[in-house]
């Protein structure tokens, strides 16, 4: 029987280097403040009736009583002096950052409610004065009870809007209180003018119709009638703005999947429908030129925008699809991590059974008591033995009791004179302490086997708890998405009359990957223009639901292998197993089970099987090996079999290469006519609970170089010279030749297995 496989690469990208991570933090932190500082000073600008500048102050209590409060009513208290509220406003900025402040650690903050009251009242506390200054006129009392209203309002809002990027952005109410943020900072935009037009008018016509287009017509209305009413608001007159952007939103998003084309044209008809409802007047061409500006920008909005989390289900967008390729990715871990668990489970099942718990009494002179309770039960003399002359008769078995330890059993001659003739049933009484005797014996072996076990199992466990954690540190890296060349990918499989969507993303490692969630396009060379589109040579391969796109490895292994029975046997006892991972990593394992036939190729796969799952669910292999070694020295004392396990791991893109052993043969390494031996010392896996690290040998190979594992029936330990001047002679580039070469000559004393791998440059 011969093996042959082919393994193809990707092309090496540059690993990125590992960034400080207290410096990064500190950057975050100083980013953070500026951006509060910024936000503070771009709100305090933003008025409603030309009067009353809420959002500002609510921006302040939606910080809390943290620092970023310090920096945001900084901003605010300069941009009052510059853009107008004075004092009043600045001093408001002081009274709420300095309350929320002192009180942040009562429980009442943390009810959803009490911050925004607290926000109005201190708000109040200033305003009022100003107020009474007027006179009470009844004017100024609507405008103060409506400010008042509107702080508390939006401090309850804002903070929703305000969430960290890893908490919950995807509901309703958050996407909604980004809007009205986002609606906030455009009443200050709106006082910007360029020419006869209102920067503010323009974003907010243009936020429209990229909410419509992204979530749904519904929210895309929800969104004009709430950045409308910022924007009527901000001018003090009429609801012009709210009435065109609802429209412009329910039917720019009606017309969403035709495109973000002709969903803009489709709301600038609508915008523009409703600005020449009264005819045409010298105050609507701006307006008219505002709606065709918001219209026109609404189409260059990335589709990753992440101010606004619009991501839905039902949207078609990058970002959405992102969302469930992550989810995807995560449960095809999971799935194979609990697969893993479940092989292990099993094997642990079919190799352990149901302890016997019995009494473990580990005093010697007990033996003597129960054997005297089976065969002095009905003696005449139990009486004298055991109750008038219960302290000789004790002293008669303590005298016999280092013959029994030292040989196993007692016989009459090792009792006293005065005791073994006066007892009648010597002999039976002999056996009987001799039995009993085996069965403490027993019972003291079975709990150092229930005491191995246990240890066994609680290194399972902690294995476990390893797994689990590289598994959520795996989790936790963010991929870096392309949104560039999601959108090429996207235009091209498009053009192509294709409706599947696609992401590109690069892992954390630099490397880039392409989704698409359908086929490729039937068209020959379609394959070389998405490389010619994204910079790089790819690799297809088919997923559930797609085709994924990976980056080509530079190096790949081409593999030939030998292998031949135990002379008189059918089947040999070893096996062979090689995958490739997602990341570009070759792994081979090769086994040999103990002895040969059946039994033996059976415990062979089932290492080798185990193995392959946990490397597969993305284990690393010292801590695969460490649980594989733990799980097998239970398997092992209950069926009394093992076999040795030869693990190499191979990185295609950069070269490096680990090998792995536990009780495994030679592994050899041929550069040019040099030929290098890896070894190890460690027993097979289940017999022992020794650490596998120590076995492990890295190194870093290279095109041209040649790879030769084999089970140790091809050469004995310290035997092998024959076997390495043979490797190092050979002149072939073929692995296939090499294995055949090196199997000729073998006695078929034993299962021999022959795996060569060469290293070339992937074309």
């Amino acid at each position: 029987m011969k093996l042959y496989g082919k393994f193809s690469g990707r092309r090496l990208a540059v690993e990125k280097a590992p960034e400080d991570t207290q410096n990064r933090e500190k950057l975050h932190l100083v980013l953070r403040h500026c951006a509060a500082a910024a936000g503070g000073f771009v709100l305090s600008a933003g008025a409603v009736f030309h009067q009353c500048r809420p959002f500002a102050l609510a921006f302040i209590a939606a910080l809390g009583g943290t620092s970023l409060s310090f920096s945001a009513a900084a901003g605010v208290i300069a941009g009052c002096l510059l853009f107008g509220g004075g004092l009043k406003y600045a001093a408001c900025a002081v009274l709420v950052m300095a309350a929320a402040y002192i009180l942040k650690d009562l429980p009442v903050m943390k009810r959803p409610f009490f911050p925004p009251l607290l926000a109005a009242v201190m708000a109040a506390c200033v305003s009022t004065v100003y107020t009474a200054a007027e006179g009470w006129e009844p004017e100024a009392v609507v405008l103060l009870v409506l400010e008042l209203v509107l702080i508390g309002c939006f401090s309850y809002l804002f903070p929703m809007a305000l969430k960290e990027p890893g908490e919950d952005l995807s509901s309703g109410r958050v996407r909604l209180c980004r809007v009205l943020l986002l609606g906030a900072f455009l009443t200050a935009a709106q006082r910007v003018y360029i020419g006869p037009v209102s920067l503010g008018h323009i974003l907010a016509a243009a936020g429209t119709l990229y909410c419509a287009r992204r979530v749904s017509p519904f929210f895309g209305a929800a969104a004009g009638i709430s950045l409308g009413l910022a924007m009527d608001a901000a001018m003090g007159e009429g609801i012009f703005f709210t009435a065109a952007f609802a429209l412009a939103g329910l039917v720019g998003g009606v017309f969403a999947r035709k495109g973000r084309i002709l969903s803009a044209v489709a709301g600038f008809v609508c915008m523009a429908a409703l600005t020449l409802w009264n005819g045409i007047s010298p105050q609507a061409l701006p307006e008219l030129y505002e709606c065709a500006a918001g219209a026109f920008l609404s189409c260059f909005v990335p589709a990753d925008t992440r101010f606004l989390p619009l991501e839905n289900a039902g949207a078609k967008g990058a970002e959405s699809h992102q969302d469930v390729y992550i989810r995807g990715n995560a449960s095809r871990r999971l799935r194979d991590t609990a697969n893993a668990f479940s092989r292990l489970g099993q094997t642990l099942s079919d190799a352990l059974s149901p302890a016997n718990r019995t009494a473990n009494t580990e005093d010697i002179s007990l033996v003597f008591v129960a054997a005297a309770d089976k065969t002095c039960r009905k003696c005449q003399n139990r009486r004298i033995c055991w109750n008038k002359e219960d302290t000789a008769t004790l002293n008669a078995c303590n005298d016999a009791t280092a013959r029994l330890r030292s040989t196993g059993e007692v016989k009459p001659g090792d009792f006293p004179k005065f005791f073994s003739s006066r007892c009648e049933k010597m002999s039976d009484f002999c056996a009987a302490v001799n039995t009993e005797y085996s069965a403490l014996l027993e019972r003291r072996r079975s709990r150092v086997r229930q005491q191995r076990s246990q240890e066994l199992l609680c290194r399972q466990y902690g294995e476990l708890g390893q797994i689990l954690s590289d598994t959520a540190a795996e989790f936790s890296k963010e991929l870096s998405y392309d949104s560039r060349a999601m959108e090429l990918l996207s235009r091209y499989l498009k053009k192509q009359g294709s409706d599947a969507r696609a992401i590109v993303f690069s892992d954390a490692a630099g490397r880039l990957h392409a989704e698409i969630d359908g086929a490729l396009p039937s068209e020959p060379g379609a394959l070389m223009e998405i490389e010619r589109m994204l910079g790089t040579s790819l690799v297809a391969r088919q997923v559930e639901g797609g085709v994924h796109l990976s980056q080509r490895e530079p190096l790949r292994a081409i593999a030939g292998s030998a292998c031949a029975a135990k002379a008189g046997q059918q089947v040999s006892g070893d096996s062979v197993m090689y995958f490739r991972s997602e990341t570009g990593v070759l792994y081979i394992i090769l086994s040999d089970g103990m002895g040969s036939g059946p039994d033996a190729m059976e415990e062979s796969r089932s290492v080798s099987g185990l193995l392959e799952s946990f490397l597969k669910a993305g284990v690393e292999p010292e801590v695969a090996m460490r649980t594989l070694n733990s799980a097998l020295s239970l398997k092992t004392g209950a069926v009394g079999a093992f076999a040795t396990v030869d693990l190499m791991q191979l990185d295609l893109f950069s070269g490096r290469a680990a090998f792995f052993k536990l009780g495994a043969a030679p592994t050899y390494i041929k550069r040019g006519q040099k030929v290098s031996r890896i070894t190890a010392a460690a027993l097979p896996p289940g017999t022992g609970f020794g650490s596998v690290s120590s076995d492990v040998t890295r190194l870093t190979l290279c095109a041209g170089d040649m790879v030769v594992m084999s089970s140790d029936g091809l050469a004995q330990k310290g035997e092998d010279g024959v076997l390495v001047e043979k490797i190092s002679k050979f002149e072939g580039n073929s692995p296939r030749l090499l294995a055949a070469e090196l199997m000729s000559g073998v006695s078929g004393d034993d299962d021999v297995t022959v795996f060569a791998i060469r290293i070339e440059e992937n074309k």
